[in-house]
């Protein structure tokens, strides 16, 4: 039995299984937050910190996005994710181009529609 669980009954406490559901039954079943999947090239996040505005807040949300969905291509960028780190939608279209001028990410555009998105991970052109 469970030590956590022991203590809940033994204690006095009043346990529901609502309650019990969200207990870590073992280190394997605690979940981190949220955090970006990598690894991100370094030579990457040198040349989007290079760009104006909000470039390189952009790329973490699109690794993070990429981190979810597994693929560094076809990323659908919403503008719910933007606004979790303050980015407006204007300014994210602005952050996009400058990404896309920097060739370090390919962006799809269709009036009305969520830009998608491919990541560019060129290995060669970010040698130390």
């Amino acid at each position: 039995m469970n030590p956590i669980y022991k203590q809940l009954i033994f204690s006095g406490s009043e346990a529901y299984p609502d309650s019990l559901s969200t207990i870590a039954r073992n280190k394997h079943d605690v979940r981190p937050g949220l955090f970006i999947r990598g690894p991100i090239p370094l030579g990457w996040i040198q040349e989007a910190a290079k760009l104006p505005g909000k470039s390189l807040g952009v790329g973490m949300v699109l690794f993070f996005l990429a981190g979810v969905s597994k693929s560094r291509s076809d990323i659908r960028l919403s503008s719910l994710e933007l606004r979790k780190l303050g980015i407006s939608r204007h300014s994210a279209y602005r952050a996009l181009r400058k990404l896309e001028s920097a060739r370090l990410i390919n962006v799809i555009r269709k009036r009305g529609r969520l830009p998608v998105v491919s990541i560019i991970d060129n290995k060669t052109k970010w040698r130390f």
